[in-house]
């Protein structure tokens, strides 16, 4: 989703600049107060942030703010309202057939991203749904924090000087930094 999130910021944000470019400055000012808003879950909205969505929705019917919202929801539904792997390739091809990648280049993009070799594993989580497997938790983020530490672009500029960081972190942490 952080993928696909980052599309629909993209197409919001250029939505914006063509707003702010052609002089509809009071709009695009609206959009940059409630861009968060539009790119929220549905079910997070406040009953003021639906009043914000629906003048949103008034004001900007028909362009790419409405497309946003709308393609938002059918990616969500892949993800969150589907029972099985049949049904989620079934509405992924949906909205290819919708025409959504001819609309805008980040919705193309996005529906690259969703055709691309890594949709298997964005649903893979589909058919253990029995087992009540999480989709993500602490696991994945010590994986990520060790992975920051051993890429020399973290502070480590070779394989030695993180191996220098790891033993003063053991002597630090294990024998409280006495060495005897």
């Amino acid at each position: 989703m952080k993928q696909i999130h980052w599309y629909l910021h993209r197409a919001l944000t250029d939505y914006r600049k063509s707003l702010k470019e052609t002089g509809k400055e009071i709009l695009a000012s609206e959009l940059w107060e409630n861009k968060w808003t539009i790119l929220k879950n549905m079910e997070k909205w406040t009953p003021r942030e639906h009043g914000i969505v629906e003048s949103l929705m008034h004001t900007y019917k028909g362009t790419v703010i409405e497309d946003i919202l709308i393609l938002k929801e059918q990616v969500r539904s892949i993800f969150d309202y589907t029972n099985s792997l049949e049904e989620a390739y079934a509405k992924r091809e949906q909205i290819a057939i919708d025409g959504w990648h001819y609309r805008s280049k980040y919705f193309r993009a996005l529906v690259r991203f969703l055709f691309s070799k890594y949709f298997p594993y964005m649903v893979a989580f589909l058919g253990n749904k029995d087992k009540h497997i999480p989709r993500a938790g602490n696991s994945e983020t010590m994986i990520e924090t060790f992975r920051r530490i051993e890429r020399p672009r973290y502070g480590f500029k070779s394989h030695k000087g993180l191996l220098n960081h790891l033993k003063l972190y053991q002597i630090n942490k294990y024998l409280e930094g006495n060495l005897n």
